[in-house]
């Protein structure tokens, strides 16, 4: 073997160590595939985000709790102003309730409802200032 061959052969044979040393380091493979992982990232967030907008329109209603003469009112003037818009652009649907089709929600029962109880006297007089325990639902006082 000729002493250039030799020489090309050893330069060879460091060159392709330094290479694999260089190449195979994680922090280069994570440099090297960095752009990879920022798009399929990207492209998993706008999928979401677009199957977000989509979905969210559909549920979406102005509802104005008004009288049966208000709302003839209400929605003529719905109709007029949805003139200036653009047909993707246009404001939710409008719907109009009359005042008693909301019925307004019940309180539970006085003594159904859960109350914060404090210690019973005696400990709380061996644990801090002394203190009274008000039961729920009955209103009586423990001293």
């Amino acid at each position: 073997m000729s002493q250039t061959r030799r020489l090309i052969r050893q330069t060879m044979t460091i060159a392709r160590r330094d290479f694999i040393a260089t190449v195979f380091t994680p922090i280069f493979l994570l440099f090297l595939f960095a752009p990879l992982i920022m798009v399929a990232f990207s492209t998993i967030g706008a999928l979401g985000a677009a199957q977000a907008a989509d979905h969210g329109s559909d549920r979406v209603r102005i509802v104005a709790i008004v009288s049966d003469a208000t709302a003839t009112a209400f929605a003529a003037a719905d109709r007029q102003s949805r003139t200036i818009f653009r047909r993707d652009e246009e404001p939710p649907e409008l719907v109009t309730l009359p005042p008693h089709a909301i019925r307004p929600r019940r309180r539970a029962p006085r003594s159904s409802r859960p109350t914060m109880m404090r210690p019973p006297c005696s400990m709380a007089r061996s644990i801090g200032p002394p203190s009274c325990t008000v039961h729920a639902g009955s209103g009586r006082r423990i001293t």
